[in-house]
């Protein structure tokens, strides 16, 4: 699930930017907006998920969601 939020927030500025006509007629131009602030910051990060996950067991390694 993790993985495609990840993916989500990934793609989706990519897609508004290289068709943004379509996109926006879909789902409007505050869309559009808020993906392109996504373009200048993904705010793709695993920090906070990280700190969370030591808090409750000794983490030796952790796979980057971002493959």
């Amino acid at each position: 699930m993790l993985a495609a939020l990840f993916a989500a927030k990934a793609m989706a500025p990519i897609i508004a930017r290289e068709i943004a006509a379509v996109v926006e007629k879909e789902f409007g131009a505050a869309f559009i907006r808020k993906m392109r602030v996504f373009i200048r910051k993904p705010e793709l990060s695993v920090v906070k998920d990280a700190l969370l996950a030591n808090k409750t067991s000794e983490i030796h390694a952790m796979h980057d969601p971002t493959e």
